[in-house]
């Protein structure tokens, strides 16, 4: 059960957390209350060494955010995406918190579904935000044409590698919380949880390129008439009403990112069994 003082840490880490995503303004104030919510859920039902990955790989996607914000508004230009609300931060952080507190199916296989959703998550931000300054052209995962950087469904290279290191770095950080508990307790892990940082590559990436495919075919993409640019919803940022021109309407991006976030959790579920038989 969670003691006092690690959950005072946490409501902490998490307030700090919903104040610099406040005033840096990638969250919205529902954005802000919901990753509130989710950090101090993900604390609660699972403890710091879950809690920790959690705090890290936000506070370092929101620093992907912020770096060259200038260069990449301009890229942008009428595109450019404004501060989050609170149902795209559930969409990304609903399945860490179920995952935090689903406990029927043992310690291991948890934090490897854990593991491989977060590191979409983390993958995901790092592949759009480091990749859009990529200075080779983006492509459609889908077709292989080139799109102009920010497109949903395009990737680049330097963008694949920013999620390479994401999904690992997401996994290595889990498994050193790990080992630092069953120290601290005078434990000895199992060998199989050595794994980690492999499932949860496998994860983050499978997830990413899920994300990509679906976000190039399924998700609904508008043009703004007036702006003479692309949306990703029936009405542009700049207020006027945009037309669909791709997609399913009820495949928005909120929904994309749930399903891969899914797919993710899926894939390194599936790798750590697998990895546990050798």
């Amino acid at each position: 059960m969670m003691g006092y003082a690690d959950m005072l840490v946490g409501s902490l880490l998490a307030g700090g957390l919903a104040l610099l995503a406040h005033r840096y303004r990638l969250l919205t104030v529902g954005g802000c209350a919901a990753l509130l919510v989710a950090v101090v859920a993900v604390w609660a039902l699972a403890g710091w060494v879950y809690g920790v990955p959690l705090v890290v790989s936000l506070l370092l996607s929101g620093l992907a955010c912020r770096h060259a914000w200038a260069t990449k508004a301009l890229l942008l230009g009428p595109s450019s995406p404004g501060a989050i609300g609170a149902l795209s931060v559930l969409a990304r952080l609903a399945w860490p918190m179920m995952l935090a507190g689903f406990t029927s199916q043992g310690a291991l296989p948890r934090m490897a579904a854990f593991a491989g959703t977060l590191a979409v998550v983390w993958a995901d931000v790092w592949a759009t935000e480091l990749g859009m300054l990529s200075r080779d052209r983006p492509r459609l995962l889908a077709s292989g044409r080139p799109a102009i950087p920010g497109t949903p469904g395009a990737v680049s290279p330097l963008g694949l590698v920013a999620a390479l290191g994401a999904s690992g770095l997401n996994g290595f950080l889990l498994l050193l919380c790990a080992n630092a508990q069953a120290a601290q307790a005078g434990l000895a892990l199992s060998r199989t949880v050595q794994w980690l940082p492999l499932a949860s590559t496998a994860g983050g990436m499978t997830g990413v390129l899920t994300d990509s495919l679906l976000g190039g075919m399924a998700q609904a993409l508008y043009h703004c008439e007036e702006c003479q640019t692309w949306s990703e919803t029936s009405v542009h940022t700049c207020g006027r009403p945009a037309t669909q021109v791709r997609g399913w309407a009820w495949m928005t991006n909120d929904a994309v990112n749930s399903v891969s976030g899914l797919v993710g959790a899926s894939v390194a579920l599936g790798t750590i069994r697998v990895l546990s038989l050798l």
